[in-house]
């Protein structure tokens, strides 16, 4: 594997920031419900979060995923979840048609953008890695119409391909796991594809989608 290009990956960041042109779907947080409207009637979505909930004198880290379609053809879904939500949570929600992302946190809780770095990679020009500049990332990665794939990412582990622990983390696309039933993930990532990382450890995201494709 090829070192990481600075020039190359500055290029690809500032091509990579992109409003997508289809509006976002509103996501609301209940006590332990996520609501989801503004939907593309009988369209699926896929949900994803990362919480750090109360564990005795600490917290642990617990990461959600799963996707849901609107079956009543109302633009409208309503995913009840087994345990409150917590505080201290980032949650995310793509329309699996359009790609269009949405998150949000609790009512009283800051939703904080990480200052980031590359997120998809390049080598031998093609963005076949995953990057990430924290001890452990959550990774959700969405291809409109196709599918999406999940992943948590741990800074000096053997799926870490840089090496030992220095805060960043290089991994391949294997790694990543689908969200329910899917296909298996892409060889590369391409343009339009959507990513989402979330820093468990400062509770921030970043957010990219691939070629800056709408």
């Amino acid at each position: 594997m090829r070192a990481r290009n600075p020039i190359l990956a500055a290029a690809f960041l500032a091509s990579v920031f992109s409003i997508p042109a289809h509006a976002a779907p509103a996501v609301a947080l209940e006590s332990q419900a996520v609501v989801i409207t503004g939907l593309t009637p009988g369209s699926e979505v896929v949900y994803f979060s990362v919480s750090r909930e109360p564990f005795g004198y600490v917290s642990a880290v617990v990461r959600r995923e799963g996707r849901e379609r609107d079956l009543d053809l109302d633009g409208a879904i309503r995913i009840e979840l087994e345990q409150p939500i917590t505080q201290r949570s980032i949650w995310v929600v793509a329309e699996l048609s359009t790609g269009v992302v949405s998150t949000v946190t609790p009512e009283g809780y800051p939703l904080v953008t990480s200052p980031g770095g590359d997120l998809a990679l390049s080598v031998e020009g093609a963005f076949t890695r995953i990057g990430a500049n924290a001890m452990r990332s959550h990774v959700l990665v969405v291809r409109p119409t196709v599918g999406a794939w999940v992943a948590t990412l741990t800074d000096g582990s053997t799926a870490d391909e840089d090496g030992g622990g220095n805060r960043t983390i290089v991994t391949g696309l294997a790694e990543l796991q689908a969200v329910a039933t899917g296909p298996p993930p892409p060889l590369e990532l391409s343009p339009g594809d959507r990513i989402v990382e979330i820093d468990s450890d400062t509770m921030t995201y970043v957010f990219e989608i691939v070629g800056g494709a709408p």
